[in-house]
């Protein structure tokens, strides 16, 4: 298709778009005021001005020391597709490109699963941990980013146009038919990031 190859999944939202590569996360931003400028161009009062740029950053995620053959699968397709029609290379088209809310990597790590999803026109990424496997193994490489830090347990990405926030990790299980929460804080070291459970959990059920 017109994607680089090597993008598995791809999920737009108003300022930017996230990618699934194999064992990555690529997240793209653009500057919402350039972005502002681009879009409303049509409608400028002075014709002659010009939009002469639109700033944009990139942070790629690498799960470390992941399993090397894994293959995604799309979850909970959708009734709507995509057509991509670009460019005069035919070849290159595709026609009734399906959708899913979800695509998963199973087994990132010894039963441990990457799941990237749509939430609310924005994105979200969880790990899905089988019982009995070690969540200690879930860590993620941040790079071409400015700066990181942890704030209030929230992960702070800065970027050359701003800030990317990723919030305190949400983590649960399912208990008698009951979801419970588990205690979770961000771990930050050398660019990467892992999550320790202070008040740990239960072993014996799957962990989200």
């Amino acid at each position: 298709g017109q994607w680089d190859q090597e993008i598995l999944f791809r999920s737009n939202n108003r300022t930017g778009r996230v990618e699934l590569l194999k064992n990555k996360i690529r997240i793209s931003v653009l500057h919402e005021g350039d972005l502002s400028k681009v879009l409303s161009h049509g409608h400028l009062k002075e014709k002659t001005e010009k939009v002469t740029r639109l700033r944009g950053h990139v942070v790629l995620l690498e799960c470390v020391n992941a399993n090397s053959q894994i293959q995604p699968q799309g979850e909970q397709k959708l009734h709507t597709y995509h057509n991509y029609f670009l460019g005069d290379d035919t070849s290159r088209w595709a026609s009734r490109v399906p959708l899913y809310r979800e695509a998963i990597q199973k087994n990132v790590w010894e039963g441990i699963d990457l799941v990237v999803n749509q939430n609310g026109g924005s994105y979200a990424y969880d790990f899905r941990v089988q019982p009995h496997a070690d969540p200690a193994k879930i860590r993620l490489k941040y790079s071409g980013q400015e700066s990181l830090r942890i704030v209030e347990n929230s992960i702070v990405i800065e970027t050359s146009i701003g800030e990317i926030v990723e919030k305190k990790p949400l983590v649960y299980q399912w208990v008698d038919g009951k979801q419970k929460a588990i205690a979770c804080n961000y771990v930050l070291k050398d660019n990467q990031v892992g999550y320790a459970l202070p008040e740990g959990y239960d072993k014996t059920l799957p962990l989200i």
